[in-house]
């Protein structure tokens, strides 16, 4: 049962047992304590909003779930036995989360001030994304899915974690490290300049490594479908076996064949590897791009195809 408390109504009530309780700034500490001398045992879902006069969160013993979103003030959050849910984002005087051995699911994003994260044995979700002081990531052996963005003092890397198939690292600029994930599905690490190397991933489907800067070059990544790497400098496209490129979105390579001419002749080499569909189309969109000067098979293909060789190749200064 869900019950939305004002700055009047339930305030000497007593509530239903395992009531689901909802808060919003027109309440005050006072009241609030008010209220808890009656039904402390009954509450096991409870959230506030935009309370900027809550400071910390009592002991409730049944409490399974806690939200507490954009509540400014608020510096601790206790020990709770049977918290099994904890959204706490955008508290930001929060400086660390204790351990919660039931918690399953923890959104501290936009916390600037958490310094730290307690190991919690149960914990299968974790977005700490913008939580710009937090250094590390603790070891969560059941984590699945982590979403650690924009947390700018993240160094010491991305430890292992036996579980987890989702991490999204996006612009963390000072990671430089991300251990060999056995179970890891899908990375997305746009904007990790520091970041210098992809680990070996070999359940890995889904990567987007765009504007990693300072990344030269791709594992062998044998279960991988999709590919985005726009932007990324250092990196060579020889480096990207040629079966990975089969089946993956093609257009995304446009902007790194400014950096990284491509040569032709190395994909038509072992056509038998490519559709021939996804071949003529990187000579057709992307050939101000492409490098000519070893180029042997493009003309075999394009008369095999039934197009012309002028169409595609009128631009081209060496054929």
């Amino acid at each position: 049962m869900m019950i939305y408390i004002t700055s009047n109504n339930y305030l000497t009530a007593e509530i239903p047992t395992s009531s689901s309780i909802k808060i919003d700034e027109q309440f005050s500490q006072q009241n609030f304590e008010i209220f808890l001398e009656r039904n402390l045992y009954n509450v096991v879902s409870l959230e506030f909003i935009n309370c900027n006069w809550l400071t910390s969160i009592p002991e409730l013993p049944n409490l399974t779930t806690l939200k507490c979103i954009y509540c400014y003030s608020l510096t601790n959050i206790p020990a709770l036995p049977n918290l099994t849910t904890l959204i706490c984002n955008g508290c930001h005087d929060l400086t660390c989360i204790p351990e919660l051995p039931n918690l399953t699911t923890l959104d501290c994003s936009e916390c600037y001030r958490i310094v730290s994260i307690s190991v919690q044995p149960s914990l299968t979700s974790l977005d700490c994304s913008e939580c710009r002081m937090l250094s590390t990531i603790p070891l969560l052996p059941n984590l699945t899915a982590l979403d650690c963005a924009r947390c700018n003092n993240l160094v010491i890397g991305i430890p292992l974690l036996p579980n987890l198939t989702k991490l999204n690292c996006n612009a963390c600029y000072r990671l430089t490290h991300i251990a060999e994930q056995p179970n890891l599905t899908e990375l997305t690490c746009c904007y990790c300049e520091g970041l210098t190397a992809i680990p070996a991933l070999p359940n890995l489907t889904s990567l987007n490594c765009s504007c990693c800067y300072g990344l030269t070059s791709l594992p062998v990544l044998p279960n991988l479908t999709s590919l985005v790497y726009i932007c990324c400098s250092s990196l060579a496209i020889e480096t990207i076996p040629l079966r990975f490129i089969k089946g993956l979105n093609i257009s995304t390579l446009a902007k790194c064949l400014r950096y990284n001419p491509l040569n032709i002749n190395d994909i038509f080499i072992r056509e038998k590897e490519l559709e021939l569909e996804a071949a003529l189309q990187i000579v057709s969109e992307y050939l101000e791009y492409a490098n000519f000067d070893t180029l042997t098979k493009l003309e075999e293909l394009m008369y095999g195809a039934g197009m012309p060789i002028p169409t595609l190749v009128k631009s081209a200064r060496k054929v």
